[in-house]
């Protein structure tokens, strides 16, 4: 447990939210799935490979229809 006075070391953290952002933002702008807001969070992307296009749209899928469901 850390005190209020030490500091946390999140680079590992931000970079890992940078990427995945990077990788749901070249996919919608693939056309895997819409998401207006997407390029609000994002400004930059970069290229990916089909698998990771592949992965976000499963996962993006599912949720969808997991609450579809429970609605």
């Amino acid at each position: 447990m850390t005190s209020n006075t030490e500091e946390i070391d999140n680079t590992a953290i931000i970079e890992t939210n940078t990427d995945s952002s990077s990788c749901k933002l070249y996919a919608v702008d693939r056309e895997y799935w819409v998401d207006p807001y997407m390029k609000y969070f994002t400004m930059k992307h970069e290229r990916k490979t089909p698998e990771i296009n592949i992965g976000y749209y499963i996962r993006v899928t599912a949720i969808r229809k997991f609450i579809e469901k429970f609605i």
